[in-house]
């Protein structure tokens, strides 16, 4: 697990203290999830995340949020429908479509995921990510010339 940052540990204390007051806040319930994700405590991420989704469930960042906890858990196949709730609620949101893109290739999906990375930037043409992840697939998509590391 990683060491948490002051504004973490700031901000976690915070959305505790908002619960403490009133329990059914989804975004504080949400964020907190985000942070135990950030932190690598995945359990502790999709509990907080799923439960914001149970509690509402037109909210499209905890979908997309939950699907890239249960992506980093190994759980392809909820992370893949939390991405597409995620895109049923918001449609053009190119950071989900990219994080659908990243959890097809970790299934080994590669053509599937650039389809997704190629939505994102249409999306947004700016998207980092997105670029940098169409990129990564292109590179080891390419035949092999050359000595091995050249390109």
């Amino acid at each position: 697990m990683a060491p948490a940052s002051p504004q973490q540990l700031l901000a976690e204390g915070l959305y505790n203290q908002v619960l403490s007051i009133d329990p059914g806040t989804v975004d504080a319930l949400h964020f907190l999830g985000v942070i135990a994700y950030q932190l690598g405590r995945l359990d502790e991420a999709a509990e907080l995340i799923g439960e914001a989704v149970r509690r509402n469930p037109a909210y499209a960042d905890a979908h997309a949020n939950l699907g890239n906890v249960l992506r980093d858990r190994g759980e392809f196949e909820a992370a893949a429908d939390s991405l597409q709730r995620a895109l049923a609620h918001e449609p053009n949101a190119a950071a989900t479509q990219t994080s659908l893109g990243t959890l097809l290739l970790d299934e080994g999906r590669s053509r599937h995921a650039l389809d997704e990375f190629e939505r994102a930037l249409a999306l947004d043409p700016n998207h980092a990510e997105a670029h940098n992840n169409r990129g990564q697939r292109l590179f080891r998509a390419r035949p092999a010339r050359g000595r091995p590391g050249r390109i």
